[in-house]
Formats: structure tokens, sequence, C-alpha cells
């Protein structure tokens, strides 16, 4: 198997659906499309999808991924939401997002990823400002004991497989 060199990409958000701010009440919540066509898996899938989950009132910040024809069974990876600003004055809100492997062994593969997010009451998307690093997904098991469900083994990236490597030998 060839291995990657590139650690990490820079992520990709497509326009946040459902976005709502409500610095008082329940805070900010979102999806986001994400587009991983610049990761190695993701330059060879025609049909992944991923999609960023956010609702702070909850402390909700998963990332999914599947691929109909490669990965059967999304693989949901559980994120916190590391800080959060909220300036009710400007309605303004800034947070970043990682990926804790204390949330979810499958965060294992995202231990390098950091989303910074930044918006207003009318929108929200990453932050300029800030350097927002997504782990490269770099391969899908076609083995179905590691694919059938939703397993750490099931999608790895660059990192997550060195540790594995470095694991088993």
């Amino acid at each position: 198997m060839a291995y990657e060199t590139l650690l990490t990409v820079t992520p990709v958000l497509c326009a946040a659906t459902g976005y709502s701010y409500s610095s008082a009440t329940t805070g900010v919540s979102a999806n986001f499309v994400v587009d991983i066509s610049n990761t190695t898996l993701g330059n060879t899938l025609t049909d992944e999808y991923v999609v960023l989950n956010l609702a702070t009132g909850s402390g909700t910040a998963n990332l999914s991924l599947s691929s109909a024809t490669t990965i059967p069974s999304t693989v949901v990876y559980s994120g916190s939401i590391a800080s959060s600003t909220f300036n009710t004055t400007l309605s303004t809100v800034q947070l970043s997002i990682n990926f804790p492997v204390a949330n979810d062994f499958d965060n294992v593969n995202l231990l390098n990823t950091v989303l910074y997010l930044s918006g207003n009451n009318a929108t929200i998307g990453l932050d300029a400002t800030q350097t927002s690093k997504l782990d490269n997904f770099f391969w899908a098991s076609t083995n179905p004991s590691e694919n059938s469900t939703d397993s750490p083994n099931a999608v790895r990236t660059v990192f997550g497989h060195s540790r594995l490597v470095a694991y088993r030998g």
C-alpha cells in the first residue's frame, strides 16, 4: 500500500444549511457539507458524503463520512467544542472544534484536525484568521469485518494509519 506524506489538508466547508444563531438561548447550530476532494481518499471517490453537524447548545460537533460504493456504514467522529466566544453586542461567534480520542475511538484518525469557525447572526464559516486543519483521509477498508459497522479502521487517515502500523508492526 502506498503511503502518503501529506498529514493534513485545508478543510473546505460548503455553505451552512439550517443555520441558527441565538447567543442568549441555544447558541449556534448548523450543518455543513464538507468537500474532501483534496484528501487522498476523497480524490479517488466519486460518491463521498461528509457532513459536519454543529449544535453548541447541546455541545454537539459530529463529522460523518460515508460513500455508497466504498463505505457502506457511515463513520461518525464525535468532536468537542474546544472553545466558544459569543459577543452579544455585535452578534458574533467564534468556535474551535477538535476530535479527542476520549470522545470516540474513531477519533484516533482525526487527532490533528482542528476547525476554527466564525460567524454572525446571519452566516458562519471557517475563520480566515485561523489555520484550520483536516486530517488527510487516506484509505477505506474493503474488509467486511472493518467496514460493516462504525469501526475506527473503516476509514483511515495518514496519521491514523501510521499509528496502526507502529502498533501492529
